[in-house]
């Protein structure tokens, strides 16, 4: 049986993915503010939704808006 100490899948990650990932010492909540002011206009987040009459319909949120 193989064990998750194996972890036999890091053999078939592409040449350069690292075997563990790391993560900033930030909450989301931070990232998402920092964001905001460095990129007020870059997209966010995009969501989508099935509406009877209309369709689908999409709406491009920026971090400035989700900031504010």
């Amino acid at each position: 049986m193989t064990t998750y100490a194996e972890r036999p899948w890091v053999k078939k990650y592409d040449k350069g993915v690292p075997a563990t990932l790391t993560y900033p010492e930030t909450t989301l909540h931070q990232f998402l503010t920092d964001s905001a002011k460095k990129n007020p206009n870059h997209t966010a987040l995009v969501t989508s939704a099935k509406l009877p009459v209309v369709g689908r319909m999409t709406h491009d949120t920026s971090y400035a808006e989700l900031d504010r």
